[in-house]
């Protein structure tokens, strides 16, 4: 190649060359390249460990990441050989001439791999950008959605073309590393070629910088994230300055002057350093649910991160194939406080995007995979939850009235095995069982692939017991409350303040995983930000300090606080609602609106006034005024505490023991065996004799039976359960009777069992007649359809709150959380899952699970423990929160935030105490 001899003119003035001892720049650049390439070989399988095995959630960046960590790698290889066998720390003239041709080959190939390294770095930041837009091109971000795809496109082929021109500079390729060709060739110009190449790589440099900006500074961080984000900006604008210090090396090399191979040292110094800091911007925010592990008070926001709906939002639906998206929340434009623009009331549709939260992202803040298709059968449309949820993947909507699949429903899955060692954070005193189920514990890639991200982007990564429980501090502090308040049937004294997400810390520091959430009544978790952000509104406040007698003087928007939030809830078939105070309260007006009915239809209807005889004898607590009905409730249930309620339920003497009863009757509630697969025709036959004998009792018990109430699954009684064709028969005998259906859906509503209502589960030909709920729902009474269940004349169904404004304002914000995250489906899916691995615990320890129960029913899953008291209070031991119900029943009651990784975490913890 001509052009890579300088002319003899220039060739005279150079010294005489010293092939023996020469001035060489030393060894800095072995050096650098070992210890940068080290580093990156660190950052890089962290990385890969990070989002394999912590998060379960590796991409395409990752991907990208890998490659351009080999590509740099073999850039560092060919400059280091290059260096230390063919001249690069030393001068042209001191460079022996059959070096030349080895020198010129490491030239092509670092500038290949290099420019691999670069583009593949880029890339993996950009798709990065991506995973925080959730991959998809529509809604407000569409614009920088399509400005990233147009980057790496761009980028990819400036690339290809670079590596194609640099790999033909010469026809035939040889002619390239040849100083004397005597053959036909043809060469572009090589040198100006790898100048021009520079400046444009210093271009792209620039733009992977400024592209993601208007994502990154519209984000609503906490300060100590936002500071982290500079921080991380700070190294990505000195790899740009490198780039600009390489560039003019490289003209020094290439174009500046003929001492080529001592201006190589310094490309290949600046571009090692630009490389492989490039790839330590690229991995190091990846790294932070490592890192929160490791420093979890160091990395900690000091408050819960708002992952919600802040302002006024839109109802959006969509309908379409699987696609990721994310719903990003922005700075208000004003600037001012804790104010926000919700980016669905820019009128875009934003189809199924999620929620963006902070956690592991280069901004620190965390994507959700929201995959989510419409199922044309929902009836939310018209103003209700589904009650067929669509059989698709991913979490997400796009705002607060949207309700679409949260998580994947995967069947027999494999739950991988997400151990957080003591190693990791020295806080984490619990060591986790150190084996795995044989087949159904090993982790594959393929499950974490489909694993979700956290809801909660500060939630803990595993429990942490620090202490006995109750320790010191929950001991010291239940003996002053016991002064003032009876603690004999405290767990532990908790500190709501520190609890987060599925996790509960008590007064000594202990964080537990909570699969009891306060008795089934928590469902989104602890310190939820969108709930907070839903109790700092005026509406709200108004609510608290000036609550209004429902009754009398509601406030005027009472009807909309209903439409939008209850009634939106409200189950199929049933469009008006009594709001009471508690779950008890739920059932004993339910109960008193059946009684009103069934003797205002014995009168003749509502316009028929009552008897001189029903007003006196009513006064006297007797007949017919004070009839002599009842309510039929079932063996083993539970509806309440009060007067009423106590006398239907039935689960355990020590709830009635003293109270006077009603003179009401039982009907049998099926005893099922387990597993039901064995036991088919045994349990048809146990439902048949039960609905013949309730029937029976309807038909013949001396106090005329006005209603029969029954729970989905018996919860306080042990966890029963009874398929969908007893109740289905249990609807006709009602009907059949002329007695009403009470559902009591206190502990199963609200999205427990992997549908809204558990009921739903049963495909009923017409609705129950009331559906009482509480617990989850954070306020309380019954649904009903008919109006005729109204009393007759005013103050009959009445007390002086009838309800609370506060909580039904909560629910509303309660629900948004359901809706926009999915968590519906997220049970259903979670509770497969975690039904798969419980099964696979009960085949290998048969004595210690005992008939489990509840497969698709969400999370609401049982089984029978032969010590199961001893077994709840060891749980704690592992960090476990679990409660009990009926003689010998553990049961399952987590949030609606559970997920498969919590799943996988308690499977371990149960394991460890089964093997203990």
């Amino acid at each position: 190649m001509a052009d890579l001899l300088p002319p003899a003119s220039v060739m005279a003035t150079w010294p005489k060359p010293n092939y023996v001892d020469p001035l060489t720049r030393g060894s800095g650049l072995l050096v650098a390249n070992a210890l940068l390439s080290s580093i990156s070989l660190i950052v890089t399988s962290l990385r890969v460990y990070t989002r394999v095995w912590i998060t379960a959630t590796p991409g395409a960046d990752d991907i990208f990441a890998v490659l351009a960590f080999l590509a740099a790698i073999a850039m560092s290889t060919v400059s280091s050989l290059a260096d230390a066998r063919y001249g690069w720390d030393r001068h042209i003239w001191d460079v022996p001439l059959t070096w030349m041709p080895s020198s010129l080959k490491c030239r092509m190939l670092f500038q290949i791999t290099f420019s691999l390294a670069s583009t593949l770095t880029k890339i993996s930041l950009l798709w990065f950008c991506r995973r925080i837009l959730g991959n998809g091109i529509s809604g407000p971000f569409r614009g920088l959605n399509y400005s990233l795809i147009v980057s790496m496109v761009f980028l990819g082929l400036l690339s290809l073309a670079f590596i194609f021109v640099t790999f033909l500079n010469c026809i035939p390729i040889k002619a390239s590393f040849d100083l004397a060709p005597n053959y036909s060739h043809h060469c572009l110009d090589g040198n100006k070629l790898v100048f021009a190449a520079s400046v444009v790589n210093l271009f792209t440099d620039l733009l992977t910088t400024v592209v993601p900006m208007p994502l990154i500074w519209r984000l609503k961080l906490p300060r100590r994230q936002r500071l982290a984000v500079i921080a991380i900006f700070g190294l990505g604008i000195s790899v740009d300055i490198v780039g600009s210090v390489r560039t003019y090396y490289v003209w020094q090399d290439a174009v500046g002057t003929w001492d080529s191979t001592w201006y190589a040292w310094l490309v290949g110094m600046t571009g090692a350093v630009e490389i492989h800091v490039g790839i330590l911007c690229a991995s190091v925010p990846a790294l932070r649910p490592l890192l929160k592990i490791i420093w979890p008070h160091f990395l900690s926001t000091g408050k819960a991160t708002s992952y919600g709906q802040s302002g006024p939002t839109r109802k959006t639906w969509i309908s379409g194939s699987r696609s990721q998206h994310s719903h990003v929340h922005v700075m208000s434009k004003s600037g001012g406080g804790d104010d926000h623009d919700d980016l669905s009331s820019q009128g875009a549709a934003l189809g199924s995007m999620g929620i963006v939260r902070t956690v592991e992202l280069e901004t620190f803040v965390e994507q959700k995979r929201n995959s989510a298709v419409q199922s044309s059968s929902r009836r939310f449309p018209t103003g209700r939850i589904s009650d067929e949820l669509a059989s698709i993947d991913g979490q997400g909507s796009s705002s607060r009235s949207t309700s679409i699949r949260g998580f994947e429903s995967e069947g027999e899955t494999p739950f991988r095995h997400a151990k957080m060692t003591s190693a990791l954070r020295s806080s984490l005193k619990i060591r986790p069982a150190a084996a795995c189920f044989n087949g159904a514990r090993a982790f594959s890639a393929s499950s974490a692939r489909r694993a979700a991200q956290p809801f909660f982007a500060n939630e803990p990564a595993a429990p942490s017991v620090q202490t006995a429980i109750p320790g010191p501090k929950n001991t010291a502090a239940a003996q002053e409350l016991d002064e003032v308040f009876d603690v004999r049937s405290l767990n532990l004294l908790a500190d709501y303040s520190k609890s987060v997400g599925n996790y509960l810390v008590d007064l000594d520091g202990n964080v537990l995983l909570d699969v009891y959430a306060q008795i089934a009544s928590i469902p989104v978790g602890y310190n939820n930000p969108h709930l907070a952000a839903a109790v700092n509104t005026p509406e709200m406040v108004r609510a608290l300090i000036d609550r209004p007698a429902l009754g009398n003087f509601p406030s005027a928007d009472w009807s909309n606080i209903l439409k939008t939030g209850l009634l939106r809830a409200a189950p199929k078939g049933l469009n008006q609602v009594f709001t009471a105070l508690a779950g008890s309260d739920a059932n004993e007006t339910a109960y008193k609106a059946a009684f009103m009915y069934r003797r205002q239809q014995e009168r003749g209807g509502a316009n028929v006034d009552f008897s001189d005889a029903d007003t006196t004898s009513a006064m006297l607590n007797q007949s017919p005024g004070s009839p002599n009905m009842s309510i039929m409730s079932f063996k083993s249930a539970f509806h309440g505490r009060l007067f009423g309620s106590l006398s239907t339920t039935r689960s355990k003497p020590i709830h009635k023991l003293d109270i006077p009863a009603f003179d009401w009757p039982q009907a049998p509630f099926p005893a099922l065996k387990y597993p039901l697969e064995e036991h088919v025709q045994e349990n048809a036959a146990e439902e048949k004799r039960c609905l013949a004998e309730a029937e029976r009792i309807i038909k013949e018990f001396h106090n005329p039976v006005a209603a029969v109430v029954v729970e989905p699954i018996q919860s306080e009684g042990g966890d029963n359960h009874a398929s969908p064709a007893f109740f289905q028969g249990l609807r006709d005998i009602t009907k059949r009777n002329n007695v009403l259906f009470i559902v009591d859906e206190v502990q199963t509503g609200v999205g427990a069992t992997g549908k809204f209502w558990a009921h739903d589960h049963w495909n009923l030909q017409s609705p129950p007649d009331l559906v009482t709920f509480s617990k989850k729902a954070q306020t309380a009474g019954y649904y009903y359809g008919n109006p005729a269940l109204r009393p007759n004349k005013p103050y009959r169904q009445f007390n002086t709150w009838m309800g609370d404004p506060a909580r039904a304002i909560l629910f509303r914000a309660i629900l948004e959380e359901i809706e926009s995250k999915g968590l519906v489906e997220n049970t259903a899916a979670t509770g497969d899952y975690l039904y798969n691995g419980l099964e696979s615990l009960a085949q290998k320890y048969p004595q210690a699970i005992q008939n489990l129960r509840g497969k698709g029913q969400g999370t609401f899953i049982a089984w029978d423990s032969p010590n199961r008291d001893a077994f709840l209070a060891k749980a704690k031991s592992v960090g476990v929160n679990i409660g009990g119900s009926g003689a010998s029943a553990v049961r399952l009651r987590p949030m609606l935030i559970f997920q498969k990784h919590h799943a996988d975490l308690l499977l371990e913890r149960l394991e460890t105490l089964i093997k203990a």
